[in-house]
């Protein structure tokens, strides 16, 4: 291999390099709630969940209303189960309509979470006008130790 071929891989190597080593983050994993025991009718949930140096767990995505037919939002519901036995729910709610998607937001989990969960639910709008979760499904998890 001559003097021009190698110095043009170790330039290509660069870039792959600085990658590796920019930040805290470790190797990060999609979810999608599609097809597991956490789906729903007329949601629809994916995002991203990774462990950052320190041990804590994150998970950010987003929640998809897919059915104009059924006339329902979609909502997710997280949860998550720490090493001492206690628990953390956050719900996400998509009132937005048929083909809307909303962000689920940024959740960051210490570095004691075991598992977390995602639910898919639909929304219901009752007599009075108010919005609630009304069916969901039985839940998938997206990580655990």
């Amino acid at each position: 291999m001559n003097l021009k071929t190698k110095a043009a891989l170790a330039l290509a190597a660069i870039p792959a390099a600085l990658l590796l080593t920019a930040g805290p983050a470790a190797a990060g994993a999609g979810y999608d709630v599609t097809h597991t025991g956490g789906d729903i009718a007329g949601a629809w949930a994916r995002g991203n969940i990774w462990t950052t140096s320190d041990g804590r767990v994150h998970l950010d995505g987003k929640l998809k209303d897919t059915s104009s037919a059924d006339k329902k939002g979609a909502a997710l519901r997280i949860h998550a189960v720490y090493a001492d036995g206690g628990t953390r729910d956050e719900e996400v709610w998509n009132t937005n309509g048929a083909g809307t998607e909303v962000n689920i937001g940024a959740y960051s989990f210490a570095s004691s979470v075991r598992r977390i969960q995602l639910k898919e639910c639909q929304l219901f709008r009752a007599s009075n006008g108010g919005i609630y979760v009304g069916a969901c499904a039985g839940g998938t998890d997206v990580w655990s130790l």
